[in-house]
């Protein structure tokens, strides 16, 4: 199936909703559904306008990070004595 290429010009609008959505740490790929333009297009504009988006590999291994970070609290807390009075 073919690309469908389309001329849309951004907005000001356009603009100002794809800046909240790259400081509020909107994915790429969620932001080029909600504006319904192909994720290269999305992350084109807003490398042009000066807020890219960050890095998916980063983005990645933060979460990572954060995962185990979660899971190494729960299991510190599972290993505390109980306290009975």
């Amino acid at each position: 199936m073919a690309a469908h290429l389309t001329n849309r010009t951004w907005t000001p609008q356009d603009i100002v909703r794809l800046k909240q959505m790259v400081e509020t740490g909107v994915s790429a790929q969620r932001a080029s559904v909600a504006f319904r333009r192909s994720l290269v297009a999305v992350k084109s504009q807003a490398k042009k306008c000066g807020f890219p988006f960050p890095d998916e590999r980063e983005l990645k291994r933060k979460r990572q990070g954060l995962e185990t970070q979660r899971i190494d609290q729960k299991a510190t807390f599972e290993k505390r004595p109980s306290i009975k009075a």
